[in-house]
């Protein structure tokens, strides 16, 4: 009884070895055939299916990638590149172009979105049916967005009706405004060429600072009242008092 049991497990080692190191080929319709395989050729295996009892031939067509790649790893580079050529045309065929990314990976897109990924590799975006820089794009998208608030552009800047007057006329007026102190003339024009004053202009503390261009025949005057700014005339005719 011992021996019997004895070999009963010889047995079964014996087959469990044969299944762990049985070929095993699995067809393109899923369907697996496991045995030795007794002969190897460009056409395809001959395996001897020991459950069955019987000795197939199997073509390479037949075989799934999967076994191709492991008894036969030559042919399976061949028709990776096979079916991605095949791929690839089919693509082609679709209308799709190849588009290699900035990463180096080649992808098929649409003409269309070809154009958009190259232009945005670029630093390009789409606006009102243009290619521009992004950085364009983005002071067009912003002026209209001021625009549309109802302001007005100055000099590069956006200002609303009363701030675009003020502005205008404080670059008119040479970077000065009224009511500005004494030290701020002087700190934007400097001193003056001369200083003009009269009883009027005394009883009231007030004084007018005159700047001369001989070469143009001008003068700017500022009045100033209590130190503070009241009157800006520039241009003047040059006049004597």
């Amino acid at each position: 009884m011992k021996k019997f049991f004895f070999f009963s497990l010889l047995a079964i080692a014996a087959t469990a070895a044969l299944c762990v190191y049985a070929d095993s080929i699995t067809l393109n319709n899923k369907k697996t055939y496991t045995g030795e395989i007794l002969e190897m050729n460009e056409e395809g295996v001959k395996l001897k299916d020991k459950a069955k009892g019987m000795t197939l031939f199997i073509k390479w067509d037949n075989m799934s990638l999967a076994s191709i790649k492991e008894h036969n790893p030559d042919l399976y580079e061949e028709k990776v590149k096979e079916r991605k050529a095949k791929i690839e045309q089919q693509k082609l065929e679709a209308g799709l172009v190849k588009y290699t990314t900035p990463e180096g990976k080649e992808i098929f897109v649409t003409p269309e979105r070809k154009t958009e990924l190259e232009n945005r590799a670029k630093g390009l975006d789409l606006y009102q049916g243009q290619w521009l820089p992004t950085n364009q794009v983005a002071e067009l998208k912003y002026d209209a967005e001021m625009k549309k608030q109802g302001k007005v552009k100055f000099e590069g800047k956006w200002y609303n009706q009363e701030e675009v007057k003020d502005v205008e006329q404080f670059k008119k007026n040479k970077g000065l405004r009224i009511g500005m102190t004494a030290d701020n003339v002087k700190a934007t024009w400097g001193e003056p060429t001369s200083v003009r004053k009269s009883s009027e202009f005394s009883s009231r503390k007030r004084e007018m600072w005159v700047y001369t261009n001989e070469e143009k025949g001008t003068e700017d005057r500022v009045v100033l009242e209590q130190d503070g700014v009241v009157q800006i005339m520039v241009g003047q005719e040059i006049e004597d008092f």
